[in-house]
């Protein structure tokens, strides 16, 4: 019977197809370029399958349903093709549509069980003068639909991935609507309905910072022909593109922004030492009052490299010296590059560190690539060829050396072999062959480590974590991560939609237990959700139990 329906919706698709519009059928075309590049290359499959019964044949037969219920326009066909990619429940997959129009409130609101407060205001574009509500205040409403009201709206629009991360994420969209992100965009006066932290409810109008759409010509693609255009390069990435463009709209002083130098956590106690304004690092020494020096670090991001891995150095070197304990914050990191990523780990301790084993998509370009670069490191006979050939020292501050050039080599080895076995989808192996950080050459911290994670940590935010958990290096305090677990690649089909680069997972990554980080993210040791207390007195209760965690620290 199964099978007799799917016939039917088939060919009742092929008639429908058969009646389309010119644009109609352009429409379908492109969804049936996107997926073939996610049936050749999307490296989760099988585990969304497992995870969510997921398969992308049944989501492209969806989407090109609702393309021939009606005449699109390309801000609806954005629509179609978003719920397309939410579908896949993956932070790293997206789509960048080219559009201009949005709208932008200027304050920041997070909450917890279903109320809401402020935690970023603006005071260059609302003085006291003119909005005189503070932090901690409540957003009850705007215009007539509660706050909450908003936010699960938005929410449901995220395609049910990681609850935690999709209801912060939603939280930070209230305030900042972008049509290229598919989402609608509102316009003019707004009233805010307010309760202060003494009870007292209040109203006050502000006016939308409206853009209205600029992009009014159809054709939008800069090629004419139909050619993926893929974007490669040595140091794999492990960000996603929502993290990336919530970092990129974020004023510098909003301490709750994505990839922020400064959290929002209250210093944790009296600094006897702290670094430069100028620092990549916002790091200090303080002491807990059981008399212990602690240290603590912010990681903001991992999109750094060489520079800021040595800056990191001459902290942790410091801290070694000088601090019992050391607290790591990485609340809200966005993720970034892989062997920046390894030549922090390899600071913070003293032994090597298992590294997560990958799934990998593989590909004839990806393999004569793969053959090329083997060649050329068969060559290589001492450590300055290596260096020339590398371009430097490091790669993202990552140490170059003929051990490293030893796990390249096995890396293309490998995936070549693999290739010749018939495989598109490698057995797990490790990224660029590096199955353990090596503890680093000048500098390691070998005292107990607290490392706060949260829901707004991606990719790079939810590894580093993984790998301090699985060495047992740290304790993880905090929310579990959102569970992007992966690196991830970019493509462009050139189209006339006004739909850009998207992005997809090329890597499924394991853990040492054999677990996925992609949807499942990292769970703390610890937990600790914000609560209406934190919100209402500066983290007090956070850094609190901060400082208590701390004193147990062995």
């Amino acid at each position: 019977m199964m099978k007799h329906m799917i016939l039917i919706f088939v060919l009742t698709l092929s008639l429908s197809a058969s009646a389309a519009t010119e644009k109609q059928k352009k429409m379908i075309k492109f969804i049936d370029a996107i997926a073939g590049v996610y049936d050749s290359m999307y490296a989760p499959a099988l585990w969304k399958k497992e995870f969510a019964n997921w398969t992308l044949a049944a989501n492209v037969q969806t989407a090109k349903e609702q393309v021939l219920t009606e005449e699109l326009t390309n801000s609806n066909f954005h629509k179609i093709i978003n719920e397309l990619i939410l579908s896949m429940k993956d932070y790293h997959v997206s789509a960048k549509f080219y559009a201009t129009e949005k709208a932008t409130l200027p304050f920041t609101i997070r909450g917890t069980d279903g109320r809401y407060f402020f935690v970023y205001i603006d005071r260059s574009k609302l003085p006291v003068a003119e909005f005189p509500f503070q932090l901690g205040d409540e957003l009850v409403m705007l215009d007539e639909m509660s706050v909450d009201e908003i936010v699960q709206e938005i929410k449901a629009g995220f395609g049910e991935n990681t609850d935690e991360t999709d209801q912060a994420l939603a939280e930070m969209y209230v305030t900042s609507r972008k049509a290229d992100k598919a989402i609608d965009v509102p316009s003019g006066p707004v009233q805010l309905t307010i309760k202060t932290r003494a009870g007292v409810t209040k109203k006050h109008q502000l006016i939308w910072d409206y853009t209205p759409e600029q992009i009014l010509r159809k054709n939008l693609s800069k090629k004419l022909n139909n050619v993926l255009a893929q974007k490669n390069t040595f140091d794999l990435q492990m960000t996603t593109q929502l993290a990336e463009d919530l970092m990129s709209d974020v004023n510098a002083d909003n301490r709750f922004g994505i990839g922020a130098r400064q959290s929002y956590l209250p210093e944790l106690g009296t600094k006897i030492w702290s670094s430069d304004k100028e620092n990549h690092f916002d790091a200090y020494i303080y002491m807990n009052d059981a008399k212990e020096l602690v240290g603590y670090i912010r990681i903001p991001k991992y999109g750094a490299g060489e520079k800021e891995s040595k800056l990191f150095k001459e902290i942790i070197k410091k801290f070694q010296k000088t601090t019992d304990k050391l607290v790591i914050d990485q609340l809200n990191n966005p993720g970034g590059s892989v062997f920046y990523l390894y030549s922090l780990v390899s600071m913070l301790a003293d032994k090597a560190m298992f590294t997560p084993k990958h799934y990998m998509a593989i590909n004839q370009k990806m393999i004569s690539e793969h053959i090329t670069n083997l060649e050329q490191l068969e060559k290589v006979t001492n450590l300055e060829q290596l260096k020339k050939v590398m371009g430097g020292d490091t790669v993202s501050g990552y140490p170059i050396s003929m051990t490293f050039l030893s796990f390249m080599k096995a890396y293309y080895q490998f995936t070549i072999n693999e290739w010749n076995a018939g495989k598109t989808l490698t057995t797990p192996y490790h990224l660029y062959g590096v199955d353990m950080i090596n503890p680093h050459p000048e500098v390691n911290y070998t005292k107990p480590i607290l490392l706060l994670v949260n829901e707004l940590d991606f990719s790079g935010g939810d590894f580093f974590p993984a790998i301090m958990q699985d060495n047992k290096r740290a304790t993880i305090m905090g929310v579990r991560t959102a569970g992007a677990g992966g690196y991830v690649l970019g493509v462009e089909i050139p189209n006339q939609f006004g739909v850009g680069t998207f992005r997809y997972t090329g890597s499924l990554a394991d853990r040492v237990d054999n677990t996925p980080i992609e949807n499942l993210g990292v769970k703390p040791d610890i937990a600790y959700p914000l609560t209406v207390k934190d919100f209402q007195t500066n983290f007090k209760p956070f850094k609190d139990a901060i400082n208590n965690q701390v004193k147990k620290l062995k």
